[in-house]
């Protein structure tokens, strides 16, 4: 019980918005939120898939990167919506999804 108060707040500040959670909702709400306020602001995912694989976006020398780690001893499935190359063995990955062996790296430059 919230005693009647607003366990989540959303305020429009300028061009954007503030939300403060007065609450726990636990990881599948927050996600969804993060999602619903990235897609409002037209972010999309760089990949989609299970849980525990980091995906981290590089720039440099104008190229632009993915490191993508595996960080669980399982094989782990990752979709990703943009054509890649696998720096590490030099395969062309595509788009799609792609099988990770447990605590695989892979670096991909984007095409």
């Amino acid at each position: 019980m919230h005693d009647e108060h607003a366990a989540i707040i959303e305020n429009e500040v300028g061009d954007g918005k503030v939300v403060f959670l007065g609450t726990d909702p636990g990881e599948e709400i927050i996600q969804k939120l993060m999602m619903k306020y990235a897609a409002d602001q037209g972010i999309k995912p760089m990949a989609e898939g299970e849980k525990n694989v980091v995906v981290v976006p590089r720039e440099g020398d104008g190229n632009k990167y993915l490191f993508v780690i595996n960080i669980e001893n399982s094989q782990k499935n990752i979709t990703f919506g943009t054509s890649m190359v696998d720096l590490t063995s030099g395969k062309d990955i595509g788009t799609g999804t792609i099988n990770l062996e447990p605590y695989q790296i892979l670096i991909g430059k984007i095409k």
